[in-house]
């Protein structure tokens, strides 16, 4: 196939895979797609230049995988691909904060709903605050906790003793930490 596109004037480049299950305890899936891609590179008659099958997962449990060309994905963003599932073989630093501010509280009474399709209905009397991130930055949840007007709210990241990780969040969002990042809009500024 790649020589039939070469005589078509096609230069293939690269050829690569991705493993479904590399960032997992069990390793049966992920040594069965190892062994077919290898196999079949091994018996490719024209080997493009780029070989990759390195991921993440790959470049940090199975070095095996690593050929000429590596993608590093959420571990640049100092993120375990396993969530907690594995243990790194190395510290990696975090490398992202989420910040926003406290804007407006409100006292509200007992039976009042708030959000949309009235997902909480206070309890009693109670303080409601509004942290100006929405479900179009890519932010689906309440904050559990109570704020000063004006302060900064960490949603990602340390704030003092303290941090929550997109690990902690996917977590408490019943997803995985690749999840928590991607659904972060282009709508929130970004400081480099």
């Amino acid at each position: 196939m790649i020589a039939k596109l070469n005589e078509q004037g096609c230069h293939v480049e690269g050829i690569f895979t991705h493993f479904a299950t590399a960032d997992e305890a069990d390793l049966d899936k992920f040594e069965q797609q190892f062994s077919f891609f290898s196999e079949l590179v091994d018996n490719l008659a024209y080997k493009p230049d780029l070989v990759h099958a390195s991921n993440s997962a790959t470049s940090i449990w199975h070095s095996e995988t690593i050929f000429n060309a590596v993608r590093l994905g959420i571990v640049i963003y100092g993120l375990n691909s396993s969530g907690r599932e594995l243990e790194l073989p190395f510290p990696l630093k975090p490398a992202l904060s989420l910040e926003s501010s406290l804007v407006h509280v409100k006292k509200l009474e007992a039976g009042a709903d708030i959000g949309y399709r009235a997902t909480y209905t206070t309890s009693g009397e109670e303080y409601i605050g509004t942290v100006p991130i929405i479900y179009a930055d890519g932010w689906t949840l309440h904050l559990p906790k109570k704020y000063t007007l004006g302060i900064k709210v960490t949603l990602i990241g340390g704030s003092g003793d303290n941090s929550v990780s997109a690990t902690n969040l996917a977590q408490y969002k019943q997803t995985i930490n690749y999840e928590v990042l991607c659904l972060l809009s282009d709508r929130i500024p970004r400081i480099y």
